[in-house]
């Protein structure tokens, strides 16, 4: 045989192992990974709403900002509100009491703002949303799973997470 022969046969037969070899890689990865475009990293939110009808006098957070439960987010001037009452001094004074503890916003839970709606000065009514709260330390994914790759996840099943935001990394 031939010296050019032996060295094609071998280059055919690497060639031929390598082919082999990436092929089986393709089904193993095509079989335990897959993976979709279509994802969002969210959590529960909540919007904020003031309680009573006032101007905003003060607001102390913004877009980003973490937050911890009962933290007060802003206050409302509610002076106008109890000097047009026109209410005998005893009741006056019980009904000022309670819309002055109304006057301060707070963070219902401990989270991110994600959003603010209202401006310092801004006249603010209830039911008005104010802002969004999200709860950060329960955060899941939402993910559109083809048909075909549903059957392979399980409950408890590890998963790489990768964001574009955070360009290399995993969760």
């Amino acid at each position: 045989m031939s010296k050019l022969r032996r060295v094609l046969i071998a280059s055919g037969i690497t060639i031929l192992v390598l082919l082999i070899g990436y092929l089986l890689y393709y089904v193993y990865a095509s079989i335990n990974y897959f993976s979709t475009p279509n994802a969002q990293v969210t959590a529960d939110m909540i919007t904020i709403t003031p309680e009573i009808t006032g101007k905003l006098k003060e607001w102390n957070v913004e877009t980003g900002d973490q937050v911890q439960a009962g933290q007060i987010l802003g206050k409302q001037d509610v002076s106008s509100l109890i000097s047009s009452t026109a209410l005998n001094p005893v009741s006056l004074a019980n009904s000022a009491d309670g819309l002055i503890s109304k006057a301060d916003i707070r963070a219902p839970i401990d989270g991110k703002i994600v959003m603010v709606n209202v401006v310092k000065g801004e006249v603010l009514s209830p039911g008005m949303e104010i802002a969004t709260v999200a709860r950060t330390d329960h955060m899941y994914i939402k993910a559109n799973i083809e048909e075909t790759d549903i059957f392979n996840i399980r409950p408890g099943q590890k998963v790489d997470i990768k964001i574009d935001a955070y360009r290399g990394q995993k969760f």
